[in-house]
């Protein structure tokens, strides 16, 4: 299982600050269609609101950020990745059509440092 599943069509707010690793499958699914605003929007190191997306502790295949959904945008600017810069494939995949990733913009990484 993910460490954190968001799923059904819903309207996430914000999530940021948050240090996701560690988990036994994916760290994260995004299993509903619409805007994920995942952005941290800053990489500042005075204050980083950014997420990080670690390693995970088993299971073939697992990725940091896994898109789950047809028709999912998930906007992961400015988050600190395993990998600097992420690598689709491996820090972030995306399993369904119609769907993106913008993983552009990364803070300084890998995570966890």
């Amino acid at each position: 299982p993910p460490g954190i599943l968001f799923a059904g069509p819903f309207e996430l707010e914000a999530f940021s600050g948050n240090d996701v690793l560690n988990n036994a499958g994916d760290q994260m699914v995004i299993d509903g269609p619409g805007n994920w605003p995942l952005e941290g929007g800053s990489c500042s190191t005075f204050q980083p609101t950014g997420n990080g997306f670690g390693y995970t502790a088993g299971g073939t295949g697992a990725v940091g950020l896994r898109v789950t959904a047809a028709n999912a945008v998930v906007d992961a600017e400015f988050e600190t990745w395993f990998h600097d810069p992420p690598e689709p494939g491996i820090d972030y995949a995306v399993d369904a059509g119609f769907s993106s990733v913008d993983a552009t913009n990364p803070c300084t990484g890998p995570f966890p440092p």
